[in-house]
């Protein structure tokens, strides 16, 4: 006899707690929800309604990933985005709610028909996805070194119909020659030195998104010195910044816009730099 979803819920959230999950009740409604194709509202008000075998052993696999440790959205195989949904798995990192932050501020300085948009770091390609439904009217390239990343953005710009063009390869060179209204990134930021103290959770995605190198400034220096083969005069660059980052970042893009400013994420916390209107005039910057 198979259990009721009240019963399996109760019995995932115990082992869910026991094996140190943050969220064990609300992991395990999600994961039940998404076991009986239902949201999770409706899934509450009909707690007694009995699970079909098939619901029952598949909830119990879900349930041993993520009480293993698996991050939910692995386990699911999709997150939420900017209301969108997207594909998501170890290919890539997982697309957070801060980095929506990021990419309101693309969307709005991406209204004009025909504007060129540069990712660099694509990941699962949520946000160049995002952009491109917001703004069918603007060009979107993004680059990405991970070929299995680079996959996994392929088959979310199928599902979800837009056009982005996909380019394999190393930050600005993969686009060497070429000139950019907007040039956007969340890059890897991490001091190295920090990786083995992560939550266990983010140490399951891919470690080339999270290494900033020794300072985790490597790809932020990277970019700075390398606008003047990407970025139009006159055009903005903006970057996801990790704690304590934003006032460094700042310094190295010091002199080379008109504006410079930093949004907070939906925290509080300063997430993304922004440069308005590019100097191409402007000089290189240090690099150590």
């Amino acid at each position: 006899m198979t259990r009721t979803r009240k019963e399996a819920l109760r019995q995932a959230e115990a082992a869910f707690a026991a094996g140190g999950v943050p969220d064990p009740a609300l992991d395990a409604q999600w994961l039940l929800a998404d076991v009986c194709c239902v949201e999770r509202l409706p899934l509450l008000l009909a707690l007694q309604a009995p699970l079909s075998e098939e619901q029952d052993a598949l909830f119990c696999r879900l349930c041993a990933r993520r009480a293993a440790g698996e991050p939910l959205q692995y386990v699911l195989g999709k997150t939420d985005f900017m209301g969108h949904t997207f594909r998501c798995d170890v290919r890539a990192l997982i697309p957070r709610c801060d980095t929506e932050t990021l990419c309101e501020a693309v969307i709005a300085r991406t209204q004009g028909p025909g504007t060129a948009v540069l990712e660099l770091g694509a990941g699962s390609g949520a946000v160049s996805v995002s952009v491109s439904l917001a703004c069918p009217g603007a060009q979107v390239t993004a680059v990405e070194r991970s070929a299995l990343a680079l996959s996994l953005c392929r088959e979310n710009a199928q599902l979800h119909g837009v056009r982005v063009e996909w380019v394999e390869g190393d930050w600005l060179e993969a686009v060497a020659g070429r000139q950019f209204d907007v040039v956007f990134s969340n890059p890897p930021y991490i001091p190295r030195g920090e990786l083995d103290g992560l939550q266990a959770e983010v140490r399951r995605e891919p470690c080339i998104a999270l290494d900033g190198g020794q300072d985790g400034l490597d790809f932020y220096r990277r970019t700075a010195n390398g606008l003047g083969q990407c970025l139009r005069t006159g055009g903005s660059l903006l970057l996801e910044v990790g704690d304590g980052q934003a006032e460094r970042v700042c310094e190295l893009l010091q002199g080379r816009f008109a504006r410079l400013q930093v949004l907070n994420d939906v925290s509080g916390l300063p997430r993304v730099v922004i440069g308005d209107g590019y100097d191409g005039n402007a000089g290189s910057v240090a690099v150590d």
